[in-house]
């Protein structure tokens, strides 16, 4: 029986698909299980530990799978059978194995905020074949692979881990690794979506003059996407939830920042007339009328120089007009 074939008839008989189940275990040395329990989250949801062999191990596979589908593109193969695999594949099974008991463990949760707990609970597991993914830099060519990889940035995003996101969405971007099947948005328009949603969630909460949300995530985000092809709403969502981020900072360039605020906002409207900002761009157009630099003081002696030169410039044209009026003959009578 192939590999996948199992793993569906375990799924049918309402098993756990484990490694162990699927007698795709493999030795590693130094396993130490230190079980983190979570609170409320049934006993299969709790997490090992993870020796350091186990963790360098990750590291290298990832970088061998990396390497594996170079050139592949997003012209993905999947792992069908489990003869004869390669040790990088075979830690890709084991993690989309221990990934697909995890989704089960979510699935069965059904508060938001303890989805988000256990989240951060197993990302760990993943981390370092994660990090040598990223360090080869190279196409996955494995679906399974292709999987564990946005799947891991999608939950640091859900986790509100940006910063350990940005350069998931970096690499899932350069190489066009697709959303999981079940996601109807693409990657640009999700991490959009998802990061721009956050940031307006959070200014609406915080109190003037806090940054509520890092403006260099946005910055980014909007760098990544910058040649993505979008719906207006999510773009206009990016430009409204910078424009709250720069209305935050009141410093000594706060007229400059209004200015910028007012153009993201302006920039929002206009690719979408209901995303909220129109009361917005009146209090900044308000604001920086009567934040405006005064007028130079006028030099009056200056303008009095001025004006007496113009009257003289005035009076010798008519004086030249009346002269040359004056000697020209007058014509005969005809």
């Amino acid at each position: 029986m192939s590999l996948i074939a199992k793993i569906r008839a375990l799924q049918a008989a309402g098993e756990a698909v484990t490694p162990e189940a699927l007698g795709q275990t493999v030795v590693v040395e130094d396993v130490v299980v230190e079980p983190a329990h979570i609170a409320g989250v049934p006993l299969a949801a709790e997490i090992p530990a993870i020796s350091p062999a186990r963790l360098h191990r990750q590291l290298v596979l990832g970088r061998i799978m990396a390497a594996s589908g170079s050139g592949f593109g997003i012209e993905l193969t999947p792992i069908g059978d489990n003869d004869d695999l390669s040790p990088a594949d075979m830690e890709i099974m084991q993690l989309k194995l221990q990934l697909i008991d995890h989704q089960q463990t979510l699935k069965a949760t059904k508060s938001q905020e303890t989805k988000i707990a256990i989240k951060r609970q197993f990302a760990p597991l993943y981390a370092n074949w994660i990090k040598g993914v990223l360090e080869a830099d190279l196409a996955p060519q494995r679906e399974q692979a292709a999987e564990l990889i946005a799947t891991m940035m999608i939950w640091a995003i859900d986790c509100g881990e940006y910063y350990d996101a940005l350069p998931l969405v970096e690499f899932v971007l350069k190489h066009k690794v697709p959303m999981p099947a079940r996601f109807d948005r693409d990657v640009a328009t999700f991490v959009t979506d998802q990061v721009a949603e956050a940031a307006i969630a959070a200014y609406e909460k915080a109190d003037p003059g806090v940054e509520a949300f890092p403006l260099e995530i946005l910055g980014r985000v909007e760098d990544l996407v910058a040649d993505a092809d979008m719906h207006d709403q999510v773009k206009a969502k990016l430009q409204k939830a910078i424009g709250r981020a720069l209305a935050s900072d009141a410093g000594e360039d706060s007229r400059i920042r209004q200015e910028e605020t007012l153009k993201r906002y302006q920039r929002a409207l206009e690719l979408n007339p209901s995303v909220g900002v129109k009361k917005d761009i009146e209090r900044l157009q308000s604001a920086l009328k009567k934040s405006a630099p005064p007028a130079p003081p006028i030099d009056q002696e200056r303008v009095d120089q001025h004006a007496e030169g113009a009257a003289r410039a005035v009076v010798a044209f008519a004086e030249a007009l009346q002269a040359a009026q004056t000697n020209t003959p007058a014509q005969e009578a005809g």
